[in-house]
């Protein structure tokens, strides 16, 4: 598998924090100096391979992949029904043998037309099978709907938004818009957060948004190319 580092191509954000395992901040500024150094890649591939973490479990699939800043990510993916989880765990740590993670950023989508987004966030645990599968559990998603009512304003504010899509998190409205059909990448997503009056707030081209991680003021989201994934977090208004 070949793994390209990607920097963030979203509008800038109008604030800046340091990220929870080094997510990365896309602001115009050197984001890799304010986060920690990640582990070296070779060591933590070695350690998931011997514990089990890559590779094909039945109906499951995992693999390492690397952050924009180059932090480890473990991706993990289920077929074992008609949803489809994909999930994506920052590896925040690693002592002696064991590799630890936190919060995991998470899409369920189900028979194509339904979509949730969401994470989960667990506190620093040591990475297990067990702890890596726990987050593909309808508990901890949020799932869009195309029957609210403010959805077709907020579609028309932004323009050009096919199979319009949205959610109500907390003080914002999320709408989310896909040109096309496939889900192997996130290229034909955009996320908009809007304010309750449908104020644009924030536009994620190429992005899932995925909730609040530690911080309240600030968003995650994630990014999957061709290539390579990415994640982020965004300060709004």
């Amino acid at each position: 598998m070949m793994i390209i580092v990607l920097f963030c191509a979203c509008q800038p954000s109008n604030a800046t924090r340091q990220t929870l395992g080094g997510l990365s901040v896309s602001d115009g500024e050197d984001a890799a100096a304010r986060t920690a150094a990640p582990a070296p890649h070779e060591t933590v591939l070695s350690l998931a391979t011997e514990q089990g973490f890559i590779g094909k479990h039945g109906s499951n699939y995992s693999y390492l992949d690397e952050d924009a800043a180059g932090h480890p990510l473990l991706i993990h993916e289920t077929f074992s029904s008609r949803t489809h989880y994909k999930t994506l765990t920052p590896i925040i740590d690693m002592q002696g043998g064991t590799l630890f993670i936190d919060c995991t950023l998470i899409r369920a989508i189900e028979d194509v037309e339904v979509v949730s987004v969401g994470n989960y966030c667990r506190g620093k645990s040591a990475a297990s099978m067990e702890t890596i599968e726990d987050a593909s559990s309808d508990q901890w998603v949020h799932t869009y709907s195309t029957s609210l009512l403010w959805l077709e304003g907020a579609a028309a504010k932004v323009g050009d938004c096919k199979h319009p899509k949205g959610l109500d998190f907390k003080e914002h409205r999320i709408l989310r818009c896909q040109s096309g059909e496939g889900d192997e990448t996130t290229l034909d997503v955009s996320t908009h957060i809007l304010s309750s009056t449908l104020q644009v707030e924030l536009t994620m081209t190429g992005f899932e948004f995925a909730g609040h991680l530690v911080s309240e003021n600030a968003l995650a989201f994630w990014r999957l190319d061709d290539f390579s994934h990415e994640l982020v977090e965004k300060v709004v208004p």
